[in-house]
């Protein structure tokens, strides 16, 4: 791409800076760095301010180092002067200097204070993208999106190619941001990232499919731990295994600038609660959660979504009568959503409110008519406002 990103930090942090300009120029960015840019002969201060008007984004490696430095803070001030975009990623847990505060009082920051800094490298590239590609908002709430589901196909890995160049192609078009994948999970006789006899083959397959992913811009991948059923004497087993897989499998997506999000799941598949889905992403802190609102059928949604907290980066919205998963819209089922839009707010969730059921009847729920894009996003401000749920007439055949 053409757009510059100038990447400002203090000396004592350069392993960082040079870290996360090695990661943006992997993933198409031009960045400016002055240990690589400014070469012998060239006047310093000039080639900084010069740099600095030439790019769109200033990212700032902020840290108590940073923080302390006068050049830094010409830096900024610069960036500020010029009306670059300033994205703060923030490395320690700092506290902003007076004259740096009031450059950046009012600037959001990045946090990447927990774990290593190169685990949030992926975030940082979305904010980028989201500064250099803007979609259009017209609400501060979460945004709303429907995924009905398609058949399964096979096909060969030229026709995958061309599927998914077809998807950027079409998301491209009309303005659409392809937010998230979801890897698939059945049969679950071939496909089990914790079944020892399939879960090499698993995981090889799923790189192919993440690759291909992250290869049209997407960036967070949703994953199932488990198939089913799965046997009480099992169960240890069978966590070891898929632990053993979503370590190969972060590392796979971490390199292809994604992050896998664990599924909580229902019945006996692994992460069927919070204790659980705790186990399953220790393995590495880059790895983080999908909230399916439709599968805890032992455990408080709400009381989920706390034990979680900001590991949740993206959801699956459907409503269900916690006796099976069901996939009915909010309202047609027993879930609080005041207390689950609540939770999810309180642990800084900020991602797509996206809905995983499709638009006509199912065995379990026949309405007096299909769903159309207007019940969803009624539905999704019905629950964003705190009014009543309009719910269609329907017949329950549970």
């Amino acid at each position: 791409m053409a757009h510059k990103v100038f990447i400002s930090y203090s000396r004592k942090d350069s392993v960082v800076a040079e870290s996360i300009l090695e990661y943006l120029e992997s993933k198409g960015l031009s960045c400016w760095l002055d240990k690589r840019n400014i070469t012998l002969g060239m006047d310093y201060a000039e080639s900084i301010v010069h740099a600095i008007r030439e790019s769109e984004i200033f990212v700032l490696v902020l840290s108590h180092n940073s923080n302390a430095s006068d050049d830094v803070l010409k830096e900024v001030y610069c960036a500020v002067n010029n009306k670059l975009s300033i994205i703060p990623f923030r490395i320690s847990d700092v506290v902003l200097r007076e004259s740096m505060e009031y450059h950046l009082g009012m600037v959001q920051w990045l946090d990447a204070t927990g774990g290593k800094p190169s685990d949030h490298f992926p975030r940082l590239y979305g904010r980028i993208e989201e500064i250099l590609f803007p979609t259009q908002k017209t609400t501060s709430k979460p945004k709303t999106a429907v995924t009905p589901k398609a058949p399964a196909t096979k096909r060969t890995s030229g026709e995958g190619k061309v599927v998914t160049q077809n998807y950027e192609r079409q998301a491209n078009k009309h303005g659409v941001k392809l937010w998230s994948f979801h890897l698939p999970f059945m049969p679950f006789k071939e496909r089990d990232i914790s079944k020892g006899d399939v879960a090499d083959e698993t995981v090889k397959y799923l790189t192919t499919l993440i690759e291909k992913a992250a290869g049209i811009g997407i960036d967070k991948i949703v994953i199932h731990p488990s198939g089913e059923p799965i046997a009480l004497e099992d169960r240890p087993e069978r966590m070891k295994v898929a632990k053993e897989s979503l370590f190969k499998l972060v590392g796979i997506a971490g390199r292809n600038g994604a992050v896998i999000a664990v599924e909580d799941l229902p019945r006996t598949c692994l992460g069927n609660c919070s204790d659980e889905m705790e186990e399953l992403i220790s393995v590495d802190p880059s790895l983080r959660v999908c909230f399916d609102s439709n599968h805890l059928l032992g455990e408080d949604p709400v009381h989920f979504i706390k034990k979680m907290g900001n590991k949740i980066i993206t959801t699956h919205i459907s409503d269900y009568d916690f006796i099976n998963e069901r996939h009915w819209l909010p309202g047609e089922g027993k879930n609080d959503w005041q207390a689950i839009y609540k939770a999810l707010k309180e642990v800084g969730y900020d991602g797509l409110w996206l809905y995983e059921l499709g638009f006509g009847d199912t065995k379990n729920i026949t309405r007096e008519r299909n769903l159309t894009c207007e019940d969803f996003v009624r539905n999704a401000n019905e629950i964003f406002e705190g009014r009543e749920l309009t719910v269609i007439p329907s017949q329950k055949n549970v």
